[in-house]
């Protein structure tokens, strides 16, 4: 039988639980939607980043199929899509209209690309990256899919801010 002071060193090292909410979320969540209506393209961002959130976990999904999915195993991570977010946020702000070529190259051929060896993996990635970095997918209704089970759909429109940036002003104050 265990005693109660050999007990205590066990737990020393782990992480304390903690019932309070941290301090700094609702600072970072009013930084997002800050610079979520600092776009003026918000509605081509949200479009894009659900198109560009697909891709990655089409390409994650891919790779757990072995040699089916790729003929060689790449380690795709958070960090790649990261990049490519901060990238589609600097160049919809900087143009005009998206432009498709730039952000198909530097996802496709930098981004996930860099890690990809094989040239046949390479040309079946860009022609997935193709396909979800189109004016097609800033569209009402684009399907993703043959199916149509994967589509771009009113939910994409960003609702009034109003209630939400009311409510995170109010637990800053908690």
């Amino acid at each position: 039988m265990l005693q109660p002071l050999c007990i205590i060193p066990l737990f020393l090292p782990s992480s304390p639980l903690s019932s309070s909410p941290p301090s700094r979320c609702p600072s970072n969540a009013l930084l997002f939607y800050a610079m979520l209506l600092r776009s003026s393209k918000v509605d081509n961002f949200k479009k894009l980043l659900v198109s560009l959130c697909l891709f990655h976990g089409v390409l994650l999904e891919r790779r757990k199929f072995g040699p089916l999915g790729f003929n060689i195993r790449y380690p795709y991570n958070k960090s790649d899509l990261s990049i490519c977010l901060a990238q589609l946020r600097m160049f919809l702000d900087d143009y005009e209209e998206p432009p498709y070529k730039v952000l198909t190259y530097t996802a496709g051929q930098i981004n996930y690309g860099g890690r990809v060896t094989d040239d046949w993996d390479r040309r079946l990635q860009m022609t997935m990256v193709e396909s979800f970095y189109c004016p097609d997918a800033v569209k009402e209704g684009h399907a993703f899919s043959p199916s149509g089970i994967c589509e771009i759909h009113k939910s994409c429109h960003l609702p009034s801010l109003t209630p939400s940036l009311t409510f995170l002003a109010s637990l800053g104050s908690v």
